[in-house]
């Protein structure tokens, strides 16, 4: 599609399918990093939709949840908890902005080059929280399966 191309004239805001298409190339070139350099995992943008944030907190989770196994399967990660960085673009009421979780030191920080004088409530609308909430889900998740197979090895 021509559009999104278009959208990285100067000016012109970056289309969501470029900066998606980005992750996808930038996951693409982590398969050729160096074995002791740090692990970075690249989301496409909107692992949650505007709909997703005002549902329950488990359909929400189940939403990244499947969304997140698109990204690992088309990075070739076999598990998160593998990953030291996560990035995970958002764009909310035309911003956009992406929420970084660091599972080595168990931080998470907000990158967002927006200059506008708001609180941080006021600006992400508790949206980071959510996305903490169900990316915790989704390690927790991850841990259960990989005890069931251990189990299963063993039985």
């Amino acid at each position: 599609m021509r559009s999104p191309l278009e959208s990285l004239l100067p000016g012109i805001t970056v289309h969501i399918a470029v900066i998606s298409a980005w992750a996808e190339l930038l996951n693409y070139e982590e398969r050729c990093r160096q074995k002791r350099s740090i692990t970075r995992l690249f989301c496409s943008v909107n692992m949650l939709n505007e709909n997703d944030y005002m549902s329950t907190e488990k359909i929400r989770a189940t939403t990244f949840t499947e969304n997140m196994e698109y990204v690992l399967l088309s990075a070739d990660v076999k598990n998160i908890r593998d990953m030291s960085l996560v990035f995970v673009p958002v764009l909310h009421d035309e911003h956009l902005y992406c929420v970084c979780f660091n599972l080595r030191d168990n931080k998470v920080d907000v990158l967002d080059n927006s200059i506008a004088d708001v609180s941080f409530k006021g600006k992400y609308n508790e949206r980071p929280e959510k996305l903490v909430r169900s990316l915790f889900y989704k390690l927790q998740m991850s841990f259960v399966n990989i005890l069931k197979h251990k189990c299963l090895m063993i039985a």
